[in-house]
């Protein structure tokens, strides 16, 4: 990605290096959204999915 963002933005991609990766599409959130959004929420979501990580699946095809 050559552009700059700011604000809230959303990355769906994978991580290439400690300091970059290959975006595959992002999400920008209006202003009205960025100031609605929770941070410690959404980090309290983010530490529990790693610490369950057997439970949080991403990506893939769930198999029964």
């Amino acid at each position: 990605m050559n552009q700059r963002v700011s604000g809230l933005v959303e990355v769906h991609g994978t991580v290439t290096s400690k300091n970059s990766l290959r975006c595959d599409h992002l999400v920008t959130f209006s202003e009205e959204e960025s100031q609605q959004f929770d941070v410690a929420l959404y980090q309290k979501a983010i530490e529990y999915t790693h610490r369950c990580s057997s439970l949080y699946i991403q990506g893939g095809i769930m198999e029964d």
